[in-house]
């Protein structure tokens, strides 16, 4: 045993453990574990140092390092398995990187049961050979968690995919019902679409239409009008093919929110402009008929330009600006129609905001400046 060999040994024999910290422990058992590697077989005391060193790292070490320990030719495997095995630190997954345990692959298996971590359990039946899958398989279904129930399906050799499905439709989370039908063979499409039929979450029910091969998209539109949200049932007539977009166009027109018609319009293939524009006529704010006017080809621009009119807002230097944005960005907009309407409504008293006042010749010069601006 050369010289630094023997001081680093001398240094853990020589170490008190009363009155240390953990930290100071689990450092005196990683350095028992370290000087236990540098000891040569050759050596006439191997075995006996080798025995205090595995007792060290027992009394004080994690199974992590026990399972480390258990590759030195000196140490009891079967004292190492017993400590391991009355452990429920989820660590236990590592020890069968380290070791060859042949007939005891089991005792580390219930202590892996015993840990109840998916992930520890999942990556047991990925790695270890000689691993039963069918305990395990029963082990992740009992977790209830999504994300390893569906790796287990789509990872595990001899998995059985009709029970890891009808845990995953138990689960409730319908992103991972939706990914567990696009991505596991062999998966049935229906029941799953009816899980995420019943979840109501409308991002999903319109992602499972979108992506899952073989799904029912009548079932899926009746779903997403269900969820009575406009602009889910947008995203679903803008992306996913075959779907219906006259039944799906009256059940947004039916919400009476104008927000997401300029979308629909000018994303659904199909759309009727003509229904779209009478929402936005009804219900849409100025931001929404400006939208709608600048973006959707054949519109009616002379009626939107008269919806601005219409709508009430919180403050009439609200309205102008509106309208001055309006006329920068439709260049088919009547600005003499809108010019008159303006001083018509403002002229009869001096328009006053933030010490501004406007007349009704400034009036005409903001809008006719706001013209030129687009040429």
């Amino acid at each position: 045993m050369n010289k630094t060999t023997f001081d680093k040994l001398k240094s853990v024999f020589n170490f008190k453990a009363e009155s240390k910290s953990n930290i100071q422990l689990t450092e005196y058992a990683e350095k028992a574990y370290s000087v236990s590697c540098l000891i040569s077989v050759d050596e006439p005391d191997y075995h006996k140092i080798m025995k205090s060193m595995q007792d060290i790292v027992i009394k004080y070490g994690s199974p992590y390092l026990i399972c480390k320990f258990a590759i030195n030719k000196g140490s009891n495997k079967t004292v190492l398995m017993n400590q391991l095995t009355n452990s429920n630190d989820a660590n236990l997954r590592k020890f069968a990187s380290f070791v060859n345990l042949g007939t005891k692959i089991n005792l580390l298996e219930k202590a892996i049961l015993k840990s109840d971590d998916a992930k520890c359990i999942y990556e047991f039946a990925m790695k270890v050979k000689g691993a039963n899958i069918k305990t395990l398989e029963k082990a992740i279904i009992k977790s209830g968690d999504a994300y390893y129930i569906g790796a287990f399906a789509q990872y595990i050799k001899g998995a059985n995919i009709k029970n890891l499905e009808k845990a995953i439709i138990k689960s409730g989370d319908a992103y991972y019902i939706g990914a567990f039908a696009q991505y596991i063979k062999g998966a049935n499409i229906k029941n799953l679409e009816k899980a995420v039929f019943k979840s109501n979450n409308a991002m999903y029910i319109c992602a499972f239409a979108q992506y899952i091969k073989g799904a029912n998209i009548r079932t899926l539109e009746k779903a997403i009008i269900e969820t009575k949200m406009s602009s889910w049932i947008c995203k679903f007539a803008v992306d996913v093919d075959g779907a219906n977009i006259h039944l799906l166009e009256q059940a947004f027109i039916k919400l009476q929110n104008a927000n997401y018609a300029c979308d629909f319009a000018r994303g659904a293939k199909g759309a009727n402009i003509q229904s779209l524009e009478n929402l936005v006529v009804k219900y849409g704010d100025l931001y929404t008929i400006q939208e709608f006017s600048r973006n959707i080809r054949f519109c009616n621009i002379k009626r939107l330009q008269g919806a601005m009119f219409k709508r009430k807002t919180n403050t009439r230097e609200w309205k102008i600006n509106s309208i001055k944005r309006f006329f920068k960005d439709v260049p088919e907009a009547n600005i003499e129609w809108v010019s008159n309407k303006l001083i018509e409504e403002y002229s009869l008293q001096e328009y006053k905001s933030d010490h501004q006042a406007y007349t009704s010749k400034e009036v005409r010069k903001m809008m006719s400046d706001a013209k030129k601006n687009i040429r």
